[in-house]
Parts: structure tokens; sequence; C-alpha cells
């Protein structure tokens, strides 16, 4: 403001500066002395303080900048959850929620219809159960939610959880009905008037044509791994359940599951309105902190090799996986007379006989637990470090739901699958399904078990001796048999093996049988038979038939299983020659080598129509057996080639030097070189 005064002030004075002029020049020299003063009538430095830098750097909230990084997992309490939720949560070891948590509670908060997908193990139970017992009115004494599910042992696991955050409203009462326990109990929770139903399909369905079960004041209905229900043929029921309810009722309606296949997402069409679509990054896949492997063994080797396993790498609690409900009862009797602790689950078993292996393996008093994918399902176990698969299951979905037992809640773990040679493809499929390649695991030594059980035999037997007092009357004994005149180095083996379940240290006398896949460069596209394959590995590598196992001739590549001594010959081979032409052989599993150079090709055939010609006729070769073009006809821009004389060259892509022949695709039939084969 000092600065706009002396402006009129400068103004004022121009009219005697302008008389000033006509008088001599020195008067006119004082305005010009003047002018100095009228230079601090432009504020430049008085402007800069206008331009508040100081002020501006507050502006940028550096402190509330600070708790940015947390977006990707608001506290529950930003959620909607009250401070009492909240606190229960925190109880059972909830503290900030997980991605789909995230995602799925604040339209679920809002009353909106939700998809959510996720992975197996990222807590969508929790997801539904927070805004549920947040909206739920504890004083009407009626259902008001029911969450499906597909297996007994999930919907006691949902109403578990269910029940523990219950505790923060009180008055809300759950329920879970299932199949295989009795009605009575059911029926009188109903009748106290349970405000959260937790069912299977077919026993709430049972109870809707009985009359206990009524949808009055329902409100919200969950429909918990939709994709199992769909695998194990529920989709029906649980369509007959929502059209049960009365049409006029308003309903929130959410759908959870790890997959999304066709068949759920037309139901969720039918059934919700303008869902919120909550999908975690991965859904559907895999989680990386599970070390995926793959172990070969024939049926016949299977046990041994899982004994051999289990002793050489001891899982804290194991899932083992099999196909049917008997091959459950047989493998856990298999694994109790090797002396693992281990249980089978299935749905022959009563509730009660259920519950009670359920109990013992959640609180760790048994190690191993053997079953179907029906049977484990919704079993939520903090403590499985290992799942071990029992052939690689056909349903690409349900490899996905086995292993996620393990590896939960940002914890590691591992998955072993147990597949033959034969099956070699569908590990494939799985491993193109998960995008994660299986490590390709060695038996086990019957060295390697038995000194692993020697050490941990040593532990036990190491740790009775600190407790001298409790040993004394076992050493009255000790000094009646070393009277007798025997070796106190035998009476102490004696004593050991009686420890270890009183049997033999050589678990198995048979002789390790562990074959070991290498690929070959040259498949089924070039006419190469299991006979080829042989005829090269014994007349090339020197190895004998009783050395080859299985053999697998894929479209571009051949796959044989060969013993250990064998794979040590192959290891040190880079080419071999298979129907007289040179492929390359490295460890299946491992990254195809560089086709074999010039050198090891050797020359160039001769042209000719006969003789020695052995090649396809048409295109251009940049090498023995390849071709990069055609000559014989003509190729359209970015399109295959058109039909004609040279439709042999088109041929598909593919290691080796095979790369580009198809064998029998000539005008006339087969190619030169099938002809002198035959000739």
């Amino acid at each position: 403001m000092p600065a706009d005064a002396e402006t009129p002030e400068t103004t004022a004075d121009d009219p005697t500066a302008e008389a000033a002029p006509e008088a001599t020049e020195p008067e006119a020299a004082e305005p010009e002395a003047a002018a100095p003063e009228a230079t601090p009538e432009v504020p430049e430095p008085e402007a800069t303080p206008e331009v508040p830098e100081p002020e501006a750097t507050p502006e940028v909230p550096e402190p509330e900048a600070t708790p940015e990084p947390e977006p990707d997992v608001a506290p529950f309490a930003a959620l909607g959850a009250s401070p009492k939720l909240v606190d229960r949560l925190a109880q059972d070891g909830i503290v900030e929620p997980t991605e789909i948590q995230a995602l799925a509670i604040p339209p679920l908060m809002a009353g909106e219809d939700v998809i959510g997908q996720a992975r197996t193990g990222t807590g969508k139970t929790a997801a539904f159960v927070v805004p549920l017992v947040e909206r739920l009115d504890p004083s009407l004494k009626a259902v008001q939610a029911i969450v499906l599910a597909p297996t007994r042992e999930l919907a006691v696991q949902v109403a578990r959880v269910f029940k523990s955050l219950a505790r923060a409203r009180r008055g809300l009462r759950v329920v879970a009905i299932y199949g295989g326990a009795g009605y009575g109990p059911q029926l009188r929770a109903l009748d106290r008037g349970a405000q959260v139903v937790v069912g299977t399909p077919g026993r709430v369905i049972d109870l809707i044509e009985r009359g206990a079960l009524r949808f009055d004041d329902l409100s919200a209905v969950v429909i918990d791994e939709a994709d199992e229900m769909l695998q194990m043929g529920f989709i029906d029921e649980v369509e007959r359940i929502l059209d049960a309810i009365p049409p006029e009722q308003p309903r929130q309606v959410a759908l959870f599951s790890a997959t999304m296949p066709p068949p759920i997402r037309r139901i969720a069409k039918r059934h919700l309105k303008d869902p919120v679509d909550a999908k975690t990054e991965g859904a559907g896949q895999t989680v990386t902190a599970i070390d995926q492997q793959v172990v070969y063994a024939e049926r016949d080797d299977l046990l041994m090799v899982l004994d051999r396993l289990l002793r050489v790498d001891p899982p804290d609690q194991a899932l083992i996986f099999v196909a049917t409900r008997d091959g459950s009862a047989d493998m856990a009797d298999a694994l109790v007379e090797l002396g693992h602790g281990a249980a089978a689950i299935s749905g022959a078993m009563s509730q009660a006989q259920r519950t009670d292996v359920l109990d013992r393996f959640r609180s760790g008093a048994l190690r191993l637990l053997v079953g179907t994918d029906v049977a484990a399902r919704g079993l939520d176990v903090h403590g499985i470090s290992h799942v071990f698969n029992i052939g690689p299951p056909h349903d690409l979905d349900s490899y996905v739901h086995r292993i996620g037992r393990t590896g939960r809640a940002g914890r590691t773990g591992i998955a072993i699958t147990f597949a033959s040679p034969r099956s070699r493809r569908r590990v494939e499929r799985i491993e193109q399904h998960t995008g994660v390649r299986m490590t390709r695991r060695r038996w086990p030594s019957a060295a390697e078990a038995r000194a692993r059980r020697t050490a941990g035999l040593v532990a036990r037997i190491a740790d009775q001796t600190q407790n001298a007092a409790a040993l004394e009357p076992y050493l009255v004994a000790v000094d009646a048999l070393v009277a007798q005149g025997l070796d106190a180095r035998l009476i102490a083996a004696a004593a050991a093996r009686m420890a270890d379940g009183d049997r033999p240290m050589v678990d198995d006398p048979r002789p390790d049988r562990e074959a070991v896949p290498f690929a070959l460069g040259g498949g089924s596209r070039h006419r190469v038979r299991p006979g080829d394959v042989v005829g090269t590995l014994c007349n090339e590598a020197g190895l004998h038939r009783r050395d080859i196992g299985y053999i697998d001739v894929d479209r571009f590549e051949t796959v044989a299983w060969v013993s250990p001594a064998g794979a040590e010959v192959l290891a040190g081979l880079e080419v071999v020659h298979l129907r007289g032409h040179p492929v390359a052989v490295w460890p299946e599993g491992e990254p195809a080598p560089p086709k074999p150079a010039r050198s090891d090709r050797g020359p160039r055939p001769e042209r000719g129509r006969s003789g020695g010609d052995d090649r396809p006729r048409g295109g251009k070769r940049s090498g023995p057996w390849r071709r990069t073009g055609t000559s014989g006809s003509k190729r359209r821009s970015g399109g295959k080639p058109r039909r004609g004389r040279a439709q042999a060259d088109r041929a598909g892509g593919g290691d080796g030097p095979f790369s580009g022949w198809k064998g029998r695709q000539g005008r006339r039939g087969r190619s030169t070189r099938h002809r002198h084969d035959e000739d």
C-alpha cells in the first residue's frame, strides 16, 4: 500500500514538472532527477512477496501425504465397520482387509449386488460376513440372510466365522444346516429366531419344502464357492432356492467364486441387478507363494515315493488328495502302516466321525489328512504346509482349489503332484492354466530316507535322556539284561526299534525304479515312432532296452523315460540321430537347446529324383529338412499358402531339425523320403 500512496503524489507533481521544461535546462534536469524517484514506484521487490512461496509450501500436505500408502488396503473402520466389530476382528487376528475385502465390503454395505472373484485363501468369507453383521437387525427374530455353501465342512466353517463376528452385535443368531446331521437342533435354532442361515443346497430345499424355512423377511442371499456348486451339480438346486424367494421381496444377492465359468455368469445375469464386479488381480490363479512340483512315478511305486518324501521333507500338516472315496481310505491305512499319523475323510463317514477327524486335524494331533475334492472342500486350517495330489486332476479348476489349501494368508506352501509318464500332457495343461511351470522333482533315494529317519530317531532318544529321573525305572530292566550277558549296544538298538514302531529300517527292499524324462527334437509330425526312439537310444547312446521306459511321441518332440543310469549317459550327449537325421536331446522340463549346427548335420544331400534325394519337393530350404518358404504355391499376404502341388510345404512350427516337414502331405499322398523307406 505505500507504493500506491506514492503514485498519486507523483502524478500530482506532474503539472509543475511539465512547466519546468520551458525554463532553463538545469530546471529540466530536476524531473530527470525525479525519474529515479519514479523507479521505486515499480514495486519489483515488493511484488515478489505477493507470490506466497512460503505459504504455498504448507499447502502441500507433507504429513498428510504419508498415509497415502494405505489406499491399497484401507482399514475396516474406513470401510464402514463399527468400532465393536473392528475390535472383534482384531481379536480374531484380522487387522487389515485383504484386496477382495476392500473391494467387496463397501458396495455390500451400500446394499448393492456384488460378484466377487478372488483366488482361494484370500478372505472371501469375511468379505460378505462383515457387511451382513453390520446390516442385519438383531431385534427381528426371523431369517434375514442365507448363505449357500457346497459342502458341510464349508458351511460349518462359514457359520463359525459368523458366530465369532456376531459377538459384536448382541442378539444376532447363526445356524448351520446341512445333511448328515439331525433335524432337531436345526429346527429348534430356526424356531428361536436365527437371523442367519448357512447351509448346503440339499438341506435348505428340504427345510423349505417342510415349511420350516421361510423367506418372508429375507434381505440378503450369498452364494459362496459358486464354481464348486457348478462342479458338484448343485446349480439347479441353487436356482430353485432363489426362485423360492418371493419376487416382491427386496433382496441383495452376492456371488463369490474363485473362477467364473459361463454357467455361473448366466446365473449372475439372471438373479443379480447391476452387480458390482469385485475382481482381484490374479483371480482364479494360484498364488505365487506356492512352490509347485511334479514327481513322475508309476502307480506301483507311488506309495514308496510318497513315504520317502514325507520322511525327507516332513510337513507340518498336509492334505493328500485322491480321486475316489475308497482310494482315500486305502491310502490312509497304508500310511498308518508305514508309521505316519494319517486319517481319511469321506462322505461315507457320519457327521460325528467327520467332525472328530477335522477337530484332530485342526488341533495338530493329526498330521496327514486324506480325502477327495468334495470331502476336503472348505477346510481352512492355517497349519497346512504341503498339498499332495495323487495324480493330476482332470478338472483344471480343481487343481487351483486343491493347492489353494496351502500358502494362505501370506504364508508359503508346497504343492507336489504325482503323475505317471502317461499323464504328462495333463500336467502341461495344468501349467498352461496356472501360468506356472512345475519343478521336476527327483525321487528321494532309500539312503536319504533312511538317514532322515535315523536322525529323527536319534533326536527323540536324545530328548528322552534329558529326564534322567523318568528313566530310573527302566534302568532296572537294563541292568537285568546286562547281567544276562547281553551287549549294551544290542539292548539300546532293540529299545530304539521298539520306539520306532518295531518297523525295519529298510522300508522297501525293491530297487529304485525312477524314470527320468528326456526330450528329443522330433515327433509324430515327422513320422517318428517309439521303435525309432528305442533304436536310437540303444545304438547311439549304448542304453539297454531295460533302461528305457515309457515313450511319449508328441507332435514336434518325443519324451522318453529312462533309468537314472541311462539319464547320466544322455546328459553327456547333445545330438543323436533319429531316423537318420541329427536331433537335439535334453532333459525334459529344461529349455530346448538350439538346433544342431551345420557341422553336426552333415553335408547337404545331392538333389535328384532318385538316389540320394530324400527331402520333400518344393520350397526354399535353409537347412536339411527345413522349409522357410514355398516355391510351388504362392503365399497370400499375411495368410496361408494356397492349396496346390506344394501343399507339403505348409508345415507348422516346432523345434528340432524336423521343423517344417509334414511327411504325408504331398499332392500324391507321400513324400520322396517315404517312398525310399518303403522301397
